[in-house]
């Protein structure tokens, strides 16, 4: 804010306490207020002598195009995989096959592989309910014994969901997101791009083939809707009811 910006500003006027280098560490760049960059305009163009600022962000593409003018952009990439998985063998002293998975879903973020160790048993649980939708799904599409469908079952399922709040239920929309994406990925034999734990790629073999690029669009953009309406305190029960049948009917036209 404009309050923080004056203090940067007054700060810069002061030489070192031993004549080196000031630097300037600005996080989250991005969300600089658009009132408050104007006082930074003229110091980040002509900034006083070793001195450095240094602006994080996580996309170039939102910061104030005034800011960006004045400053150098230098990207850095995610990391590889082998460098999270090391790192957690080492430095966590975490299992091999452990890392390996994590390292898999971190998507080149150390600091989410470390998070997601700690969530070890929501995502376990996740992926059990996935199975237990997409077997439903799978029998109500290919009319199998419809036991098989048992869609009470799912209807508890999505009660507990729903009781957890929207934050679980965002959760498990996401997480339906990222592995439609790999399931689609295996039936286009790219399995070099799935990014998936190991006991998720048995699951995700398991139900490839109800997977299409005819279908993939629809189903990825009935859980974008679904996100929409839960920001929006839609009643969550209409809105995984809805995307339960709305998937089976993409799944149908497969």
């Amino acid at each position: 804010n404009i309050r923080d910006c004056s203090n940067i500003i007054q700060q810069n006027d002061i030489r070192s306490y031993q004549g080196g280098y000031k630097i300037y560490i600005l996080w989250k760049a991005e969300k600089l207020h658009y009132t408050a960059a104007p006082k930074l305009l003229k110091t980040l163009e002509e900034p006083e002598n070793k001195t450095l600022f240094l602006l994080l962000a996580e996309s170039s593409d939102q910061i104030l195009p005034t800011i960006l003018s004045r400053t150098q952009l230098v990207k850095i990439p995610p990391l590889k995989e082998n460098v999270i998985r090391q790192h957690l063998v080492n430095d966590e002293h975490i299992d091999e096959k452990v890392a390996a998975d994590f390292a898999a879903i971190s998507e080149g973020s150390y600091t989410k592989a470390l998070g997601l160790i700690k969530k070890q048993d929501e995502l376990h649980h996740l992926l059990k309910q996935y199975d237990n939708l997409l077997k439903s799904l799978n029998a109500y599409v290919t009319n199998a014994d419809l036991t098989a469908m048992n869609y009470l079952e799912i209807q508890n399922m999505f009660g507990e969901i729903i009781k957890e709040g929207r934050e679980k239920q965002k959760q498990f929309i996401n997480y339906l997101s990222r592995m439609f994406r790999n399931e689609l990925l295996l039936h286009q034999k790219s399995e070099h791009l799935v990014k998936a734990m190991a006991a998720e790629h048995e699951i995700l073999e398991r139900y490839k083939i109800l997977f299409t690029v005819k279908n993939a669009a629809p189903l990825l953009n009935e859980c974008n809707r679904a996100l929409y309406h839960i920001e929006r305190n839609v009643s969550a029960k209409l809105i995984f009811t809805d995307l339960y049948f709305k998937m089976a009917a993409a799944f149908a036209k497969r």
